[in-house]
């Protein structure tokens, strides 16, 4: 991903910089032709345990639930697995890190959707394992400001 040239995914969303990454792959910022900002997910495709196809399909389960990001593609580039989602804030590990002073009622807010949103995905037995502090990431904030969306990386 270290091309000079743009690189397109499925001709729609040019990666823009890396934003990170763990055991199961990386993560780019992309921008679509419309100059929107989305999350790109890499994994090799020779990966032990791949994971990305079968979060794709979880997040298309659960279109619509509160606390889901949406997905826009999933398929291959070169040797790699791809989904392209909405982009979403920081984890909660790092918000707390960041705002340690004056975190509480926000981060409180932020935990009682965490638990709705791990009740949901339980309810429609799509999660089996234990959603963590680092495997969720707050949402863009709604025009509202009524609440703030989470997401699962799927990171244990």
């Amino acid at each position: 991903m270290s091309s000079r040239n743009p690189v397109w995914i499925n001709g729609k969303y040019r990666i823009s910089k890396r934003l990170g990454g763990g055991s199961f792959g990386d993560i780019y910022l992309g921008v679509t032709a419309a100059n929107e900002k989305v999350a790109i997910k890499f994994e090799k495709h020779g990966a032990r345990c791949p994971q990305l196809r079968h979060e794709y399909k979880v997040y298309r389960e659960m279109l619509g639930c509160l606390g889901f990001g949406r997905v826009f593609f999933f398929g291959t580039h070169e040797n790699y697995n791809v989904m392209v989602m909405e982009l979403l804030g920081p984890s909660l590990e790092v918000s707390r890190k960041r705002q340690r002073r004056r975190q509480e009622a926000r981060n409180l807010m932020r935990r009682c959707q965490h638990l709705a949103k791990t009740k949901n995905a339980r309810e429609l037995a799509v999660c089996g394992r234990q959603l963590g502090p680092c495997s969720v990431q707050s949402g863009r904030v709604p025009e509202t400001r009524e609440h703030a969306p989470l997401e699962s990386s799927g990171r244990p």
